[in-house]
């Protein structure tokens, strides 16, 4: 049978592969990562729970501000290039990515000791959470290094990164259970932040250099490898993707500080907790960028856009009847779910976790989008949706927060991927023709 989906079967048995692997692998690190927090939730007082996901998502905050995006430009760039048997551009490639991974992680925690030292100055914080500030703010200099996943990702090596991120959220849970059983002072939880937030990253990074090994590859730095195009290439997806992931860790990071800020931190601790519970579909949409887009890199060769049209199609209603089905599910069993997993006091927080799967439903729907305009239209293309997205974010959580208190950050959330998907969109629209035609 010839046509629009010749190789379908290839096709979708790899994503369905893929899927499988780091679903398995992500979804089972949500889930210990939500037992972490529920342990937390009984070894520690509201307040004190509160400060560890303030404390948390600092860190991520800071790390998603400076961590340079190297993995699309490294899958996009190095695919093509191991295709073409040219190792030596995908060695300089990896080179090129590592430096911009060190670089970033050295900023990211220079500015972490930089705002524990403002905020002791100007709030006088105890010496327990400057002690737990000090051990997070160096577990930056190991987070990030997003050339390590770009690796797995192009040598189709997704169950063992699966692996990876379970052991990672696995020692994190056994060191909540041991912090729990000995009463550990609140200082000591530092630890445990600095573990979830860097530990991902080592083993993925020790690991991805393993596999270049074993595959005959070695970082070498070969400025003759790559053509003054190519490396246009890479810093254009670099900037672009770097500072898309920076207006997305406003969004995704800052929330928890502003319902700090704007009401106190038992909120934030409130707010966690049903972040902890959308988590689990969050990741679910960075499985599904994983899996996908390498396929959609692909399908950028054919000659029309006939076959990408169908997957962009059935991957938007796919995603929307995902997004109706868990924020059905959420609303029917999230108050027992909360009070089950952390306690009678989290089911506050019932409402807010239901708008929180919501918002992350519609982001797996978004996220088809910029995955079409990446490739078909170009990277830059993303930076004027994110900068239409976030304000209108920051707008809604600025009005609503002093009526509806956790819900305002909720909606906040769907509002932000409601105007990323229309103005993505908008883009692709002008670029791909998805309602008829067959050329780009």
């Amino acid at each position: 049978m010839t046509g629009p989906w010749t190789r379908t079967g290839e096709f979708r048995t790899r994503i369905l592969r893929n899927g499988i692997f780091l679903v398995g692998g992500n979804g089972t690190a949500a889930m210990l990562a939500m037992a972490t927090s529920a342990i937390n939730a009984r070894a520690l007082s509201l307040a004190e729970f509160g400060q560890i996901a303030l404390l948390q998502s600092a860190a991520l905050l800071i790390a998603g501000l400076v961590t340079v995006s190297v993995q699309q430009p490294v899958i996009k760039l190095g695919v093509s290039a191991l295709q073409r048997g040219q190792r030596r551009e995908f060695e300089e490639l990896v080179a090129l990515g590592l430096i911009a991974d060190i670089a970033g992680a050295i900023v990211a925690a220079a500015i972490g000791a930089a705002t524990l030292v403002f905020l002791d100055y100007t709030r006088g914080l105890s010496a327990p959470t400057m002690t737990a500030g000090w051990i997070v703010a160096g577990s930056l200099l190991f987070q990030g290094y997003r050339t390590s996943e770009a690796i797995f990702r192009v040598f189709d090596r997704f169950a063992k990164l699966g692996a990876l991120q379970i052991v990672a959220a696995a020692i994190g849970t056994l060191l909540a259970v041991v912090l729990w059983w000995h009463d550990a002072p609140f200082a000591i939880y530092g630890w445990l932040v600095g573990c979830q937030v860097a530990l991902p990253a080592i083993l993925q990074l020790v690991f991805a250099l393993r596999l270049m090994r074993q595959n005959g590859l070695a970082i070498r730095w070969r400025r003759a490898a790559l053509t003054k195009t190519q490396r246009s290439e890479f810093v254009a997806y670099c900037w672009t993707t770097s500072v898309v992931s920076a207006l997305d860790s406003l969004r995704a990071y800052g929330d928890t500080s502003l319902v700090g800020g704007f009401l106190s931190v038992e909120a934030a601790g409130l707010y966690n907790v049903a972040k902890q519970f959308a988590g689990v579909f969050r990741k679910g949409a960075q499985v599904y960028n994983s899996v996908l887009f390498p396929e959609i890199a692909t399908l950028a060769g054919e000659p029309t856009t006939v076959r990408a049209r169908m997957v962009l199609r059935r991957a938007v209603t796919g995603s929307a009847i995902f997004t109706l089905i868990i924020g059905f599910a959420a609303a029917l069993l999230g108050p027992w779910a909360l009070a089950l997993v952390f306690g009678s006091s989290f089911t506050e927080a019932a409402d807010v976790t239901t708008l929180l799967c919501i918002a992350a439903g519609v982001q797996i729907i978004s996220a088809t989008f910029s995955m079409f305009v990446q490739v078909y239209v170009g990277p830059q293309h993303l930076v004027p949706a994110y900068l239409m997205a976030l304000p209108a974010f920051i707008i809604a959580i600025f009005m609503l927060i002093p009526v509806y208190d956790l819900e305002a950050a909720g909606i906040a959330q769907i509002v932000f991927y409601g105007v990323l998907t229309l103005s993505l969109w908008r883009h692709l629209a002008q670029k791909m023709a998805i309602a008829g035609g067959d050329t780009c």
